[in-house]
């Protein structure tokens, strides 16, 4: 079977021993961005894909083919992969926000009211909460309610991992329970990112997302879902689970899975011994009632004399006997 083209560059680049080990690491890799540490710096990121090279290699047939180049395509692999959620939240983030649009005899421009709207939203991380926390009453300095529970956050969950066949969830049928807090507040980081890039209230896409202008979101994304306490994290992640899973029922992408667990009769265990040693054994008539070959009961009393009997007349012709007391037999 031939192997599927993981792309241009990088089969121009790496032999085929590495590719067969790069894939085995792109997922963890990929993993490792969105579950555990979305901004790694250098050295760290250097020190977690050497682990996983090696782990891969060793997975396989033990071959050292690690290089330069290597690390270079893996750093790619988390480029792309943060270039992925940003297009999803993008597409996502104007009908969702509920962005102004132009109407009859308006006077002030669309451009100044989408700005104001995405300063509304920017302001002490509004943007995170569900809509009806927008607003705090008698104390303006209150922090905002319902923090991480905007529908925004699971819509970008899903379209990003779990709609359509060739997403992370088909792979990894078990990354609904893997969603944490650490992928909660990236996806609240890259959603703030793509509202910041219609600050002037006109998308300006140049924006660039990485760890120099979205880690310090990320960290303090990362507090505010800290001083939640597990309470409230364990509440947020069943919350946004549960509109994903309605998401997938709605798309009709629910995967059937099969039963894992054993059929066991718990009584067998009392005739089992006996049954092994032939002391309880029984063996069922043939054919097993209800699902005779034939309506005449004499018939399927006398199927095997007959075929004994057309054994013993066989002579040169013998298939042709052979088949005659098939057929005379009912088989």
């Amino acid at each position: 079977m031939k192997k599927p083209a993981i792309s241009r560059s990088l089969s121009a680049t790496l032999t085929e021993a590495q590719e067969d080990v790069f894939d085995a690491v792109k997922p963890k890799l990929q993993n490792y961005i969105w579950l555990e540490q979305p901004f790694p710096d250098q050295k760290d990121l250097i020190w977690v894909t050497r682990v996983l090279w090696e782990e891969a290699e060793n997975s396989l047939d033990g071959q050292r083919v690690y290089s330069e180049r290597c690390q270079k395509q893996m750093n790619a692999v988390i480029a792309r992969s943060r270039g992925h959620i940003v297009a999803d939240a993008k597409n996502t983030v104007t009908s969702l926000y509920c962005f102004p649009k132009a109407l009859p005899g308006q006077k002030t421009p669309v451009k100044d009211l989408v700005a104001r709207r995405v300063k509304y939203l920017l302001e002490k991380d509004r943007y995170i909460c569900a809509e009806e926390g927008y607003e705090t009453r008698n104390d303006p300095w209150q922090s905002f309610k319902y923090r991480f529970l905007n529908p925004a956050i699971s819509e970008v969950i899903f379209v990003r991992f779990f709609k359509g066949s060739k997403k992370v969830s088909w792979r990894d049928p078990g990354f609904l329970e893997a969603i944490n807090g650490t992928l909660v507040c990236l996806v609240a980081t890259v959603i703030g990112h793509c509202l910041k890039q219609w600050s002037t209230g006109e998308l300006e896409p140049r924006i660039e997302f990485g760890s120099r202008t979205n880690s310090d979101v990320f960290q303090r994304h990362v507090s505010s879902w800290n001083s939640g306490g597990s309470h409230r994290q364990t509440a947020i992640l069943e919350f946004i689970r549960d509109a994903i899973e309605r998401k997938l029922g709605e798309a009709g992408l629910v995967r059937e899975t099969e039963r894992t667990e054993g059929y066991v009769d718990e009584a067998e265990d009392d005739d089992f011994d006996a049954f092994v040693r032939g002391g309880s054994r029984q063996v069922p008539d043939y054919p097993p009632s209800g699902l005779s070959r034939s309506s005449d009961p004499v018939h399927d009393t006398d199927v095997a004399r007959l075929a004994m009997e057309a054994l013993e007349r066989r002579g040169e012709d013998g298939e042709a006997v052979q088949g005659e007391a098939q057929l005379e037999a009912g088989f």
